[in-house]
């Protein structure tokens, strides 16, 4: 069933990038979320990102950002996810193929090596991964043939605790090709009240910034029933004129 809604998350709905929760200067300074609760931000001239009113690539519908200009990031402070054990993330995006390292496309932490996060980036495989941020680094699952400069739904269901229990599982276009197990890298702490990064990790490093343009991001903090995948990836897919498996 094709939906024109999607589940309500019950973390942040960043959609359809509206031109109601834009704010412009020289590019995109701000990116509301459709409950008011929590907003990109970015007042660097050189580093906003720009607003395009209508894509034909994502259904015509509006995006922020350009593949071609590795410069763009925001940033999303205060983003609580405190006491959360579960989280799962959808997001509408497309990304450029050929970088040269790893470019980060979205992460949740307080610091780039370690602390309690996750995060969705790209390659130079052009494989897109997804990365638990564990309390001694990180692992990644490599989700290979995933044609990185198309128009995906780039999709994270991550949880915490022990290394028998800890999962990532990264999907795209609600295809999964693995599921990793990320011990010995437990995350036995809950997630925090840290910044949400768009197209950049919290070191903001220029060089791994990614090379991203997006439509809408849906966080549910919480480990969601298979009935709300299955909608939210329908109404994204519909949405966005993205086929579905």
């Amino acid at each position: 069933m094709e939906r024109s809604k999607p589940p309500r998350p019950t973390a942040t709905s960043h959609g359809g990038a509206r031109d109601s929760g834009i704010t412009l200067d020289v590019g995109v300074t701000a990116w509301v979320d459709k409950t008011g609760t929590y907003t990109f931000t970015q007042t660097t001239d050189s580093k906003e990102p720009v607003f395009n009113a209508s894509v034909a690539a994502f259904n015509g519908r509006p995006t922020i950002g350009d593949v071609a200009d590795l410069d763009q990031f925001m940033t999303c402070s205060g983003f609580d996810l405190s006491g959360t054990a579960a989280i799962h993330v959808f997001m509408v995006c497309r990304t450029a193929s050929g970088v040269a390292a790893t470019k980060i496309l979205l992460e949740h932490t307080a610091s780039s090596a370690t602390g309690n996060g996750w995060a969705i980036s790209s390659n130079s495989s052009d494989e897109l991964t997804v990365q638990n941020i564990g309390d001694v680094g990180r692992n990644a699952e490599s989700l290979a043939g995933s044609d990185t400069s198309a128009v995906h739904i780039l999709e994270l269901d991550s949880n915490k605790g022990a290394a028998a229990s800890e999962e990532a599982n990264g999907y795209v276009d609600g295809v999964v090709t693995d599921t990793v197990i990320l011990g010995p890298n437990d995350n036995t702490n809950s997630y925090s009240n840290d910044t949400l990064y768009l197209g950049n990790r919290s070191t903001e490093s220029s060089s791994l910034r990614g090379r991203l343009e997006v439509a809408e991001i849906l966080i549910y903090a919480e480990d969601i029933a298979a009935e709300i995948v299955t909608d939210a990836r329908s109404y994204q897919a519909t949405r966005y004129g993205i086929t579905l498996p």
